[in-house]
């Protein structure tokens, strides 16, 4: 899992409450010393699946923003670290790499206590179709020999999809319109698994990825970004982004 980093400065929003939070705080210590102020807390990581040969920028809140990646931010290659914000409202505005013209933006919402994953989705052909997708990670019960897993359909152009686990004829990942996922779901852990992008209602084959490992205790989510009708690096894919949610701190 990549390290959560710490970042104090809070959207606008939690910055007010915080501020009022220490002031109450303050007041309440001087008659309860025993009395610990915690701050809401919530993580956010974002992968680039927005179709495009150009890298990207991406930055989060205001005065001043954060950039969140630390490298140019390239089409299906990189997911960023995960930060740790406050509580409340803030923008993600997009650009390309190196410049300050904003693609787009929007505000986005997060609630404490929550692990967030944002997904930089659309074509960049089409501006009006560009957009920023949050989704909330929502944990399940694993017993020992287990790992999550779930399936995001990031492709703009692509059906509903299913994917299958080679491993696992059991646990079904189907279904999933563009923008949208399955919840997370127990698979056992193993290594060498292959993963199958499939048409929901032809069956023809969109995409596999070999050589995934499923380990204990661990959430991954399988990513189905590109074009289906691409012939160039822009074609459908599948790539696995993973997390440990015992490493997250509120």
């Amino acid at each position: 899992m990549r390290s959560p980093l710490t970042f104090t400065n809070f959207f606008r929003k939690s910055v007010l409450f915080s501020a009022v939070a220490a002031a109450l705080a303050f007041s309440s210590c001087s008659k309860n010393k025993d009395y610990v102020y915690t701050p809401a807390i919530t993580y956010l990581e974002t992968f680039n699946a927005l179709v495009s040969t150009s890298s990207l920028d991406v930055y989060v809140g205001d005065n001043p923003p954060v950039k969140l990646n630390t490298t140019p931010f390239s089409f299906g290659q990189n997911t960023t670290d995960f930060f740790r914000f406050g509580q409340g409202y803030g923008q993600v505005a997009v650009t390309l790499s190196g410049s300050t013209t904003v693609l787009f933006a929007k505000t986005i919402a997060l609630q404490s206590p929550n692990i967030y994953s944002g997904y930089i989705v659309g074509d960049k052909a089409e501006k009006e179709r560009m957009d920023y997708l949050l989704i909330r990670n929502v944990g399940i019960t694993l017993a020992t020999g287990k790992s999550a897993v779930r399936l995001l359909n990031l492709s703009p152009d692509a059906p509903a999809v299913n994917v299958e686990i080679s491993s696992d004829a059991t646990t079904k990942l189907e279904n999933v319109a563009y923008k949208g996922n399955t919840d997370f779901k127990a698979t056992p852990i193993g290594t060498g698994v292959t993963l199958t992008l499939k048409n929901t209602t032809t069956g023809a084959v969109l995409a596999t990825l070999p050589n995934v490992e499923f380990k204990d205790g661990i959430y991954y989510s399988v990513l189905a970004y590109g074009l289906v009708n691409a012939t160039d690096a822009t074609k459908i894919a599948l790539k696995v982004n993973s997390f440990d949610p015992k490493k997250f701190q509120f």
